[in-house]
């Protein structure tokens, strides 16, 4: 299973940031099986673009419990999916989540992702 290494990429992170999520994109919606990339979200509403388009994720967090991560179809956090990821202070933050044709939209996939609520 993928997950230990989710947990063990944050944990060089936890010391040196005060919420930070990292997440783990995968190309195969709900079994997070082919990965494609990580990508490290932190800074309170710093927009953070993915290397790759990802059809689903895994993520795992800490920091802060009124911290959420909000994710977008479109690269500089554009057409939010309509739903946010949280609080990050959960270790595993529900398992592999996709595809992100929420609400009807035909976009399956994230491209970028920001951190939203968290303390200064």
């Amino acid at each position: 299973m993928y997950l230990p290494k989710v947990f063990i990429g944050v944990i060089p992170f936890a010391s040196t940031s005060l919420a930070a999520v990292f997440v783990a994109g995968f190309n195969d919606p709900r079994t997070c099986n082919q990965g494609v990339g990580g990508t490290l979200v932190s800074t309170n509403g710093n927009c953070v673009g993915f290397n790759t388009p990802y059809t689903a994720i895994q993520a795992a967090g800490g920091g802060s419990d009124s911290c959420f991560m909000e994710i977008f179809h479109e690269p500089g956090c554009v057409d939010f999916v309509g739903t946010r990821i949280g609080p990050i202070n959960q270790p595993q933050l529900g398992g592999c989540i996709g595809p992100f044709n929420i609400n009807g939209s035909p976009k399956r996939t994230i491209k970028s992702a920001r951190l939203v609520n968290c303390p200064p």
